[in-house]
């Protein structure tokens, strides 16, 4: 019981961070869809969506080799 609690608050962040990067992905697909925005700020909120992503598997990675 100990493990899951624990791993329950952070996974609940992990879904938040995923939830967010995907969130940014459709900002940054309705942006792209307005020629008018300056390209460099799509780029940024693709790049920033991508961490967040990526932050979201690192976190399972994480738990999964402190289970180990």
């Amino acid at each position: 019981m100990n493990l899951i609690i624990p791993f329950l608050g952070t996974s609940v962040l992990s879904v938040l961070n995923l939830f967010l990067g995907f969130l940014l992905g459709k900002i940054a697909e309705e942006e792209l869809n307005d020629y008018n925005q300056n390209f460099l700020h799509v780029v940024t909120i693709i790049i920033v969506s991508n961490f967040f992503i990526i932050l979201y598997f690192l976190k399972i990675n994480v738990y999964l080799t402190s289970l180990a």
